[in-house]
């Protein structure tokens, strides 16, 4: 849909994920999973010298997603097309198939921080989620990727998600409650969207 038609990545998504989880609501008849396989569970409850196998997973997939944009010729063409479409087009970058690889590579690493919350839940669910789609929004933005025509990064949105943690463990030991946290969610997201529209108006 992105790559050949040339619909919103955003529109895309959220269309898409509805079909989705529709269609596993649908198969499930909508009884939750239930609890996770003690194989995934160690994902978070495993450790190596105190760091836990998610975050170990975590910094090695950014490391690898920055390494990979610095020195692969895929990731110089992701950052090409990201630039502008258009002139990376013209140079003889197959702007289709860049853009195609990098939203599977996104759904592929997707699927793996599923797999991690899930670890760390320990129980499957059947909700959508829009949560921790939100909290990722925010991160994303608030890192400095717009959507669109931009030159993204790995290192913002790394900080930016470190930011997050730390900010809503802080708010869990001053035990603010779930409404408060929401609150401070909404916040936050509402901060990203001003920041988005800035970056905007600056393109």
């Amino acid at each position: 849909l992105v790559a050949y038609v040339r619909a919103s990545a955003v529109i895309a998504t959220l269309s898409v994920s509805a079909i989705l989880i529709g269609i596993v609501q649908f198969m499930s008849s909508g009884r939750a999973p239930g609890s996770t396989p003690s194989w995934l569970r160690v994902l978070t409850s495993g450790n190596i010298y105190g760091l836990s196998y998610s975050v170990i997973v975590w910094i090695g997939i950014s490391v690898l997603v920055a390494l990979a944009f610095r020195f692969l010729i895929l990731g110089r063409y992701f950052r090409a097309v990201g630039d502008n479409p258009r002139a990376a087009e013209i140079t003889g970058i197959p702007l289709a198939r860049t853009i195609f690889v990098s939203h599977t590579l996104a759904g592929t690493l997707t699927g793996i921080a599923a797999l991690v919350q899930v670890s760390a839940l320990a129980v499957g669910t059947l909700k959508p989620g829009f949560d921790t789609f939100m909290n990722a929004l925010a991160a994303t933005i608030l890192g400095g990727v717009t959507f669109g025509v931009d030159r993204g990064g790995v290192a913002g949105p790394f900080v930016a998600v470190v930011a997050f943690s730390f900010l809503f463990a802080m708010l869990t030991v001053f035990g603010i409650q779930e409404p408060g946290k929401l609150i401070v969610q909404g916040g936050i997201i509402a901060l990203a969207a001003i920041i988005y529209g800035a970056r905007v108006g600056r393109v």
